[in-house]
Order: C-alpha cells, then structure tokens, then sequence
C-alpha cells in the first residue's frame, strides 16, 4: 500500500496552485460561472492544510482537510488526494470508490498517462476488496455495514467492502430486524437478499380443559366469549382473564400473559358446580328417577349438576308425577310431602301435600312520584288579594329504599315492612307591594318573587300480607300492608325584590308528624324457587293527614327589603312573615321498584 509510485502520484499535486489558474498537465474545464474568491482562498487553506499534513504521516488528519476543500471547490487534485488518504489509511473500500469517482468526474480532462494509472489502481483495488450485493424485500429500509450507516433500500449499487468478517443488518419499522455475518474472500462478489418479516402484533393462545373439556364449556377472555373448549387464537400482548362458563361448571378466574409473537399453552382446571335436591313420596314403593335415571324409591337426597334437570315419580296403578327443576350451584331443592293418587281413587280423597313454609327477604329500591301538590301554593292562591300570582308549582319526586321480612305458606306470606323515602316539590310566586301589616301579614313588603323549595323526608313502618303464584323461575306477587309514617318536612325560601336591588334565602324550622299510612305493591320475580330472584314492579303509598302540617321561620329571620322612597315602610329592614302551609290531606305517591328477594 505504500508503494511510492501512488505516493508520488498523489504528492506531485502539491508543486502546483491547485484552487487557481490551471498550469498543471490538464487544465479543468472553466466553471459556468465565476467561483466566489472567499470560497477558493479557504478551500485552498484546507487544501495546502491537507499537503502538509499528508508529507508528514497524518493522513486521517489530512483526510479531513481535503474533503473540506472539495465540499467548498470540489478539484481533480483534491479527489485524487482523498482516494490516496484512504488508500495510505487502509480503507480500500472508500479508496476505490474515490479514485472511480476521480475518473467519473475528471477523466476526460486527464493526461491519458495518468487516466491509465488510475484505471490500474482501481484493478487493484477491485481485486483487493469485495462486494456484497443487497437486496431487500422492502423498500426504504436502512442499511448498515458493521453498525454503520450504507444507505436505504434499494442500493444504487453494491456494497464495497474490505475482505474479513462483516455484519450486515437491513431494519424497518414494523418489520423484524435482519441481519447476516459474512466472511469475504479477496475478489468475491456475494449476493444477501434481506427477507424482512412483519413484526407480529399479538400472541398465540392454547387453551385445554384437564382432563377433557366438559359439553357446553365456553372460554371467556377479559369478559367476552370467544367458543367452546379447547380454543386455540391470537390474542393482544398482555394479561388477559380466563374464565369457563357453562352449566354446572365452575372455575376461579385465571390471569395469563401474552407476549407478542409467542406461542403459549393453558390448561385449566374446570370443577362442576352442584346443587342438593330432597325428595319424599309416599307410597314408599314409588320409585323416584332423575333424568330418566332411576336413583331411588320413596325417598332421595342427592346432588345434581348445576342447570335443567327432570324428577319424575312413578308407581304401578298410581298417576305419575313429573317436576322440571332449574338448580343454581349451592342451593337446596325440597321435593316433600309428596303423594301420588291411585287411579281408582277419587281426587277429592286425597290427602293434600304438607306446604312447605320459608322465611324469605325482600331489599327495594324504589321512585317516589306524588299525584299533586298540597303545599299552600299550589291550591286557591293567596296571593290573589295582594295582586299577587303562584306558578310553577311541580309535583313531589323522589324516591327511597325498603326492606320486607316475611314467612311464606307456599302460596301467601306474612310480613314486616319498613322504608326509608325523601322527595321535594318546588313553586314560584310573585307578590305584589302591600303596605297593611294588618291585613297582609304574611306577605306584608315590598314587590318580590318567592322561590319555595319544600323537602320532605321520614320512615314507614308496618305490616301486611303478600300472595305469590308457584312457579320455579317466573312468579307473580301482589302485597298490601298498613302502618305508620313518620315524616319530617321543611322548606326553603329565596326571594329577591323585582327592582333587583335585595335578595335573600333561608330555611324555616322542621315540622314532624305521624300518620297513618296504606301501603300496595305488585309484581314479577325473576329466579330459583327457592333462592335469589330479581324483583321488578310498582309501588302505591297513601298517607292520610287529619289537619295541615305547617312551618315557620324564627321571628329574626328578616327580608331585608326597604319599601320605596315615598312609602309608609323606608328606613330599617321589613320582617317577614314566614309560616306557610307545607300539606294536608291525603297524600297519594306511586313509583317503580326494582329489587330482590331471597329465600321462598
């Protein structure tokens, strides 16, 4: 590499001005336009830099010199310096492709001497290196030799590079990075085609029963079907919540990872869910089978799976018996007092079966919906004399929760009840100037408007009576109960006077009273007889008031109005008369309720 043919070849530049006029052997072709002389005199300061630098060993030192020069004025003898610092650098590679870019771009302006001894240096050199020509399944994919950068896909041409080991890597968003060792032999050209793969975007899923998937076993994934056991499918990375669902099965929620690209395999222990079941029938000879599986005579206590299942009785010169049953996991099913009739006995010889007798429990929700107003605005105005008006009075809403206790005889039950209930009704009324303490007490002041907000909020408690229709999973009920009420009411005042120039608001005292009260309700029930069912119905309450119910507000709540200049009522503030009529009579509230109930 040091050959002193090359070094003189490279050095002889130095004894000519190479950024002025042209003396050397070969004269460049004249630029298209005049070039900038500040841009000359540094390139040329780089340039004789990069001489001095190259004369005395440091030629990655005057490597960079000269490439600054060419960036500024690029010259046949700055090329032809560049190709031999890499050449005295080792980088053939980078050494031939500068001395072909050299006769690409100045070849027809060299010595035909010259011309030829780079065309011999570049045979060297081509038989010194190798090339390794790339190709890649996508394009604008980015290529790098060893870590560093070689371009984007496609190459405009290939890879020139020293002999040895080299690691060539291609990589593209969204693909899995590509990458090969290669070991080049001096003069080899070898060809590597990158075969880019999309990076995959979810994880691969198996998923078995141990033991065998039970019939009807569905896989629920994050709280969503995905089809019958064993299942196998892609899934996003992550956790994910594995559950079993089916009839009479049961199985703990199970967590899994998914890793992008990953395979995994899940085996899940699935348990099925039973139910206790009691049946006594008399003749003791009858025989008891379930699901058409004989299993005992007279009498059986055994557990069966969760779901649908069929009792049937059955006993020579006897009417057979038949009950479907819908069992949920955990629950006990009572099949007692059973008889069956012989045929040649009349119906009305029959002994009737013992009813079975069950506590059951019912928690409500329930709206609130009054039917009217009966506050003191709603009714007759007594506004009226005043030149007064009373609008926007709204009926009571609101609602409440409940809680019923009883004991069932198969198909009527006896219960307690108590609720908790709030509603509110709100009216607006607009009252006219009145300066007669005497005669307007209450509405005594100055123009205003009256915004009344009326809350009322108590207990009922009491006890009634609830008939239900035999079913095992839809049963009808109607219930009808009397007590007491106890409520507590109270209202809250604003006003403002209509020139806008006073306002106030305040609450008057709370009035409580107790009346008697009726209580009717009706409905379906959804579920397992016995067992939990959901409850869906209305609800009617009647509260019997024997005399208005009133409230006030203390003596030293004041309006704080002044009556206007010219008036009998200027200076210092108006108190307010401030007792009004919160109800009376009968009050009449309907609403939907919805709950459960458990137990019979």
């Amino acid at each position: 590499m040091g050959n002193p043919r090359y070094r003189t070849l490279a050095l002889s530049v130095s004894l000519l001005v190479a950024l002025g006029p042209a003396t050397a052997r070969a004269q460049a072709p004249a630029p298209a336009s005049k070039p900038d002389p500040a841009r000359l005199a540094e390139a040329k300061k780089h340039y004789d830099r990069g001489i001095k630098l190259f004369k005395e060993g440091l030629f990655r030192e005057a490597l960079a010199a000269f490439l600054q020069a060419r960036e500024l004025s690029p010259r046949e003898s700055i090329q032809r310096n560049i190709a031999q610092s890499y050449r005295e650098l080792k980088d053939l590679p980078k050494a031939h492709d500068a001395y072909v870019e050299l006769l690409d771009t100045f070849g027809s302006t060299l010595r035909p001497r010259d011309a030829e001894q780079i065309r011999q240096v570049i045979d060297e050199l081509r038989q010194l290196t190798a090339t390794v020509d790339l190709s890649s399944t996508e394009r604008d994919a980015q290529v790098t030799v060893d870590g560093v950068a070689a371009g984007a896909t496609p190459l405009q041409k290939p890879l020139r590079l020293a002999t040895g080991g080299h690691r060539v890597a291609v990589a593209k968003a969204g693909f899995v990075p590509f990458q090969v060792d290669v070991e080049l032999r001096a003069g080899e050209a070898r060809r590597v085609e990158a075969k880019l793969v999309a990076e995959a975007t979810t994880g691969h899923l198996l998923v078995t029963v141990d033991g065998g998937a039970p019939a009807g076993a569905i896989l629920v994934v994050d709280g969503k079907e995905m089809g019958p056991l064993p299942w196998e499918g892609d899934l996003p990375p992550g956790s994910h919540d594995l559950e079993v669902k089916g009839a009479g099965l049961a199985m703990p929620v199970r967590r899994v990872a998914v890793a992008r690209g990953v395979r995994g395999d899940v085996v899940l222990r699935v348990e099925r869910t039973t139910a206790r079941v009691i049946v006594e029938v008399l003749p003791a000879a009858a025989r008891i089978a379930v699901d058409e599986k004989p299993v005992s005579t007279g009498a059986w206590d055994g557990t069966l799976p969760e779901g649908r299942h069929t009792v049937t009785i059955q006993l020579e010169g006897h009417e057979p018996y038949t009950q479907a049953l819908v069992l949920r996991g955990g629950e006990t099913r009572e099949l007692r007092g059973l008889t069956l009739r012989r045929l040649d006995t009349p119906a009305d010889d029959l002994p009737p079966p013992r009813p079975p007798s069950h506590v059951y429990s019912r928690f409500l929700l329930l709206g609130r919906l009054g039917t009217s107003q009966t506050q003191e605005y709603a009714g007759a105005c007594p506004l009226a004399s005043d030149q007064g008006s009373c609008d926007k009075a709204t009926s009571p809403l609101g609602g409440g929760l409940g809680l019923q206790i009883g004991y069932s005889f198969r198909h009527i039950g006896i219960e307690g009840f108590g609720l908790a209930s709030y509603d509110q009704r709100r009216s607006s009324a607009t009252i006219g100037r009145s300066l007669d303490a005497v005669a307007s007490p209450r509405f005594f002041g100055v123009a205003r408007t009256e915004d009344l907000t009326f809350h009322r909020y108590g207990g009922m408690f009491g006890l009634g009576v609830r008939g239900f229709t035999e079913h095992d999973t839809v049963r009808l009920t109607l219930g009808l109960g009397g007590g007491v009420s106890v409520q507590q009411t109270f209202y809250r005042m604003k006003q403002a006077s209509t020139d806008g120039l006073f306002s106030q608001s305040f609450s008057s005292d709370t009035s409580t009273y107790a009346v008697p009260m009726l209580m009717l309700d009706g409905g379906i029930m959804l579920g397992s007889t016995p067992g939990s069912k959901f409850y869906l119905g209305a609800m009617m309450i009647m509260e019997f008031l024997s005399s208005a119910k009133t409230a006030s507000a203390a003596d030293s709540k004041y309006n704080g109005f002044t009556d206007a200049p010219g008036g009998t009522l200027t200076g210092g503030k108006i108190p307010v008369g401030t007792e009004r009529r919160l109800a009376e009579h009968t009050q009449v509230f309907f609403g939907p309720v919805i709950g459960g109930q458990f137990g019979q």
